[in-house]
Order: structure tokens, then C-alpha cells, then sequence
């Protein structure tokens, strides 16, 4: 309670700083790196629409197993397919076990 008091002054005393200066912040420290994209994250959720939410992260999946795929990394994507959804490799005519 007394250090959350403490942070509280601290922050009410802090000087204003200009985008750029901390933007390297960002760089040169990362629990401030950290906690910012926590917010900023936070905030961009709570603005959306889940539908929009849910778009947006099969979106970066998507893209995310594209560039598992140009790493050679198939390997990975089908065993891990194979342990979750072992019915979309049966789609594809694979056999797998259940």
C-alpha cells in the first residue's frame, strides 16, 4: 500500500516527455516497454467488438503459419494440428489416430 502511494508521486512528478524521447524509453527499458504494450494492447481490445477481435487474431495466425511455412516448419504445424484438430487432416485425406 505504501509503495503503491510512492508510485503514485512519482508519476504525478514525472517531467512530460516528447514521443520521440519515449519512444526511447521504449528501447532503452523494457519493463516500461512492457507495460506500455500492455496498455496499449488493453485499450485496443477494449475498443473492439469481439467479432472483430476474433478476425483479427485469425488474421495473424494465418500470417503466423505462412511464415512458419517459408522457415520449413511444417513438421511443427501438422503435429500440432494432428494433436487438436486431427479431423482437418482427415479432410485432407490423412490418416491419423483418435
Amino acid at each position: 500500500m505504501i509503495m503503491d502511494l510512492y508510485n503514485e508521486i512519482l508519476k504525478s512528478q514525472e517531467v512530460p516527455k516528447t514521443i520521440e524521447e519515449f519512444r526511447d524509453e521504449l528501447v532503452e527499458n523494457p519493463t516500461v516497454r512492457d507495460n506500455f504494450l500492455e496498455e496499449f494492447v488493453d485499450e485496443v481490445i477494449d475498443s473492439m467488438d469481439p467479432k472483430d477481435i476474433i478476425r483479427a487474431y485469425a488474421s495473424n495466425l494465418l500470417e503466423d503459419l505462412y511464415k512458419q511455412c517459408d522457415a520449413n516448419q511444417e513438421e511443427y504445424i501438422v503435429k500440432e494440428c494432428a494433436e487438436c484438430f486431427p479431423y482437418v487432416l482427415q479432410r485432407f485425406g490423412v490418416i491419423t489416430e483418435e
